[in-house]
């Protein structure tokens, strides 16, 4: 971690090959849309707007010593990078963010991800809402929700809101609502443009 001035600055990298048993078996493989991730690299920067926001950009470079087949092409990285923000108005919370991936050998195949939302605070209420859009092709690590036992899901556009209220000190209730539809009509996908799913 580097800190300059009123940026702070991570670099880091890794090496996730020949983490095997006495037995050979791999331990804790790290796969990313279909292929096993060997070496890490990445950059992860930090500013602040002003006293009320906050500005966070990241590049990551995800590679495998030998490449796999994923959606009919040969793939040996992925390279993700994205920003995100927050920002206060008074009692309300700003908060969007944006997010691209791109698998890569000869050919390169890319795919974006991008939200925004506020979210805003009454006394012992608080209350969140957001829009997203997510591509069929964007993979990336990290965890950005599920829908049933859909980890990670892609292929959708849709809005959350959740809500949360304190009735005591040790009571707190939560709700929440998503609506999705899906993105596109791609083969492999769960989701087609005609997919909709509601939750509660």
């Amino acid at each position: 971690t580097l800190g300059l001035g009123a940026v702070s600055l991570d670099i880091f990298g890794g090496k996730q090959a020949n983490r095997n048993s006495t037995n050979g078996v791999d331990l804790n493989p790290i796969n990313i849309a279909g292929f096993t991730v060997d070496n890490t690299l990445g950059a992860n920067a930090k500013f602040k707007l002003g006293d009320k926001g906050a500005v966070n950009v990241a590049y990551l470079i995800l590679a495998a010593d030998t490449p796999s087949i994923v959606n009919g092409q040969s793939v040996s990285r992925a390279n993700v990078f994205g920003a995100d923000a927050t920002f206060g108005l008074g009692k309300i919370n700003l908060m969007g963010g944006y997010s691209q991936s791109d698998l890569r050998l000869n050919d390169k195949s890319d795919d974006t991800a991008w939200y925004a939302g506020a979210g805003f605070a009454v006394g012992k209420l608080d209350i969140m809402a957001q829009y997203r859009e997510i591509g069929s092709g964007y993979v990336a690590p990290g965890d950005w929700g599920r829908l049933g036992i859909w980890r990670n899901p892609n292929n959708l556009k849709g809005f959350k809101a959740d809500a949360k209220i304190a009735l005591g000190e040790k009571l707190t209730v939560k709700g929440g609502y998503e609506a999705n539809k899906g993105k596109d009509t791609v083969a492999g996908s769960p989701f087609n443009s005609d997919s909709e799913t509601n939750g509660f």
